[in-house]
């Protein structure tokens, strides 16, 4: 121990106040002490001689994370400690705001960080945080520590080695005893650690006292020996740790672990500036990021359940601390190492990463806007052969509305492309190939629309405010009838249930299953139904109808109904009740030839009032899309927002009128809003609160699309069966099965 060259009295004098109980609660800190000294001559190629807490981590200074932090956890008092550059901070005085004490460490250029510290000590309060400038952290951090029992607390990283990689020369680390305490901490055995210190730490009232008492005889002993060792290193050169383990190693004070996993970053050379900025934009959103992970971390749970797996045995099967499990179910660890457990889960157990991944949410509330100006900057040109053969641009494309969360995928088109006539045949119309989406579409100006069913070729002569609906994979196309007046569509495609199984549908082949589906345009679609339900139940067409005569259905007949013929509302029950379903699971809607396609004409449409804000008509509908609503939506002139509405439904929505339209949103008091001006579009999410209102004095016109996306009819009755104990579990998993 390097601590001999202490001498035996000053020793025996710091022993003499015997230590209180190791943990205890106190009250958190309202006091702050910034060591902001240093030089960071390492970060200077790119960002400089100003002092290093001043460069910029997500948009703002490093300080300026540290002392917002602070302050939402209630420290009202912040001690900066300069040295380098010192003159900054005071020309920046505004920036740091109130409450803020700068103490010089003139000795900055040939002393470390326990001399700052020391600088500090006359301004210290009954209790304090201290932290290094040079790091960035969330608030939960400093929650976290402000919640930690005991006289001395610092904040650990126990997944410094996946947040690090390689460990730097200039790493303080950590070993603590298995019990949160902390039993050796310092520079120069990296390889040992169990931990890394962040640089961040609190101090109680009797720390304050011994830390007072233990650095008033230390500096005392080595005032004129600068050079002289204490714990390994010259004292001069002493750092924060080195006095920590002073304290802990003389039995005056027990230093406790506060434990994350990483979730922060120092800076302290332009390659850390590079990766802060890559790994900690979420500091902006500290909220909605963790929202984020903790539901990936549920995600991960719910699989530990149904593998029947409690989370400590899973961490030994992965080789990861437990600890690090939990902090990842609760939210505490960072996006990387989020991922990096999936993958590890993913790769050790028959789970798909499509059941761990959770998108980012990319909405603000529950809303995405796009102003005309975000549309008009993603135009793109694309051309199409005309009746030479040469291609001649046909449509401008730009982007609308959109959001991961939901399964829009909207866009503005402008028909470039100019007929004089209504022929479907007409060799300047380039139909496309059909697409796997669906589509509806608002129609704005004199558009043609064609389309080819059965080998046969249509135009529908549309105006604005006129509709389509068309099925996935029909031939289709846009043209314009006006040299002077713009053709616009709002074509808004989406994905039904279909495109969340396409995985499936690749391992296995359409072509099989086509098989197991049949055709809705004919009898095989509930025919292959039955056939379906039959072959799960294990059951041959002649058992099948051997129970049906059991049923008391002739023989004649339960053959036919055994063979696909269409049954009778009481032979459907007879069916169902044989085949353990509902009814409805043996109900097949026959696709009409009208329904492929269907087109709408807003002079045939009916307004109707919907409140006394609004009124709307319905635009084109089809039965096998019973939950895809559409819109001609009017918004009343008035001063305050309209009526509510809430669906539980993804919603596109278009402006196409010439008056701007203010969308409010969000539960009361905390309300948000925004202008669509005319071009614009929203998106909003299901069950978001939303109205709107039109300020201008005219009337506002608003396109607006409905769908369930994965809340489909199918996946809510499922859900509806649950028991309403254990519904608020469903994609929150925070319990393990069983106790």
């Amino acid at each position: 121990n390097n601590l001999n060259m202490l001498s035996t009295a000053a020793r025996a004098c710091l022993r003499a106040t015997a230590p209180l109980p190791a943990r205890h609660a106190s009250a958190a800190p309202q006091q702050a002490v910034i060591l902001a000294a240093g030089v960071g001559s390492r970060l200077a190629d790119v960002f400089g001689d100003a002092p290093k807490c001043f460069a910029p981590v997500a948009g703002k200074p490093i300080l300026q994370h540290s002392l917002s932090s602070f302050r939402k956890n209630d420290v009202e008092n912040i001690v900066i400690v300069r040295g380098h550059k010192g003159e900054v901070f005071s020309d920046r005085a505004d920036e740091l705001g109130a409450g803020v004490t700068l103490v010089d460490n003139s000795q900055y250029q040939t002393s470390d960080m326990l001399q700052s510290f020391i600088e500090s000590m006359d301004h210290w309060g009954d209790s304090f945080y201290a932290a290094y400038s040079d790091i960035v952290f969330p608030d939960r951090v400093l929650s976290k520590l402000a919640d930690a029992e005991g006289d001395v607390c610092v904040v650990v990283d126990r997944d410094f080695r996946r947040v690090r990689g390689a460990v730097p020369s200039e790493f303080e680390g950590v070993v603590t005893n298995g019990d949160g305490v902390v039993t050796r901490m310092g520079k120069g055995f990296g390889q040992d650690a169990t931990g890394e210190f962040v640089g961040l730490a609190k101090f109680s009232p009797r720390a304050k006292s011994v830390l007072r008492d233990t650095l008033s005889k230390l500096t005392q002993e080595y005032a004129n020996e600068p050079d002289k060792l204490f714990c390994g290193r010259p004292w001069r050169q002493a750092v924060l740790c080195d006095l920590l383990q002073y304290v802990s190693d003389e039995g005056l004070l027990q230093v406790n672990e506060v434990s994350v996993f990483g979730s922060w970053r120092e800076v302290d050379s332009g390659a850390d500036l590079a990766t802060a900025n890559d790994t900690m934009g979420f500091l902006n959103n500290q909220a909605a990021s963790q929202a984020h992970i903790k539901a990936m971390g549920a995600a991960m749970l719910s699989e530990a359940n149904d593998l029947k797996r409690p989370t400590e045995v899973m961490a030994a099967e992965l080789g990861v601390d437990h600890d690090l499990i939990r902090a990842f179910i609760d939210g505490e660890v960072e996006a990387g190492t989020a991922h990096d457990l999936i993958r590890q889960v993913s790769e050790n157990y028959p789970v798909g990463l499509g059941s761990l991944l959770v998108e980012t949410d990319d909405t603000e509330a529950g809303v995405v806007y796009f102003s005309g100006a975000d549309s008009e900057a993603t135009s793109r040109v694309l051309s199409r052969a005309d009746r030479h053969g040469e291609r001649t641009p046909y449509y401008e494309y730009r982007d609308s509305a959109m959001s991961r969360l939901g399964p829009f995928r909207p866009e503005w088109i402008k028909e470039l492309r100019l007929v004089n006539d209504n022929d479907p045949n007409n060799p300047d119309v380039a139909y496309n190939n059909g697409h796997f989406m669906l589509q509806t579409t608002f129609f704005i100006g004199p558009v043609n629309f064609y389309y080819e069913l059965n080998g046969e070729r249509h135009c529908f002569e549309a105006n604005t405010g006129d509709s389509n609906f068309i099925s996935p994979f029909v031939p289709h196309s846009f043209t314009t009838r006006s040299e002077t007046e713009d053709a616009i569509i709002i074509a808004v495609t989406f994905g039904g249930t279909v495109r969340n199984a396409l995985d499936s549908f690749g391992r296995v082949g359409a072509e099989k299953i086509s098989a197991l589906s049949g055709n809705s345009r004919d009898n095989s679609g509930y025919e292959s139904l039955l056939n379906r339900r039959m072959t799960a139940e294990c059951l041959t067409t002649d058992e099948m109808q051997v129970k049906l005569e059991a049923r008391g259905i002739n023989a004649g007949r339960a053959a036919e109904l055994a063979n696909g013929a269409q049954p009778s509302t009481e032979e459907l029950q007879q069916l169902a009740d044989t085949l353990y379903v509902k009814p409805a699971d043996l109900s097949v809607v026959p696709l009409e030839a009208h329904q492929e396609v269907v087109t709408t004409v807003r002079d045939e449409s009916t307004f109707r009032p919907y409140g006394s804000s609004y009124s709307l008509a319905a635009l084109s509908r089809t039965p096998h899309q019973p939950d895809m609503k559409t819109f001609d939506l009017r918004v009343n002139a008035m001063d305050t927002p309209g009526e509510s509405m809430e669906v539980g439904l993804h919603q596109f929505l278009y402006n196409y009128s010439d008056a701007p339209v203010t969308m409010t949103w969000g539960e009361e008091g905390q309300t948000r809003s925004r202008v669509l001006a005319p071009g614009d579009s929203g998106y909003i999410s299901p069950l978001v609160r939303h109205s709107y209102h039109s300020t201008d004095g005219n009337e506002g016109a608003l396109f607006v699309v409905r769908i369930p996306g994965a809340f489909t009819q199918e996946v809510l009755g499922e859900f509806a069966t649950y028991q309403p104990s254990g519904r608020h579990r469903v994609g929150a998993e925070n319990v393990r099965w069983y106790n």
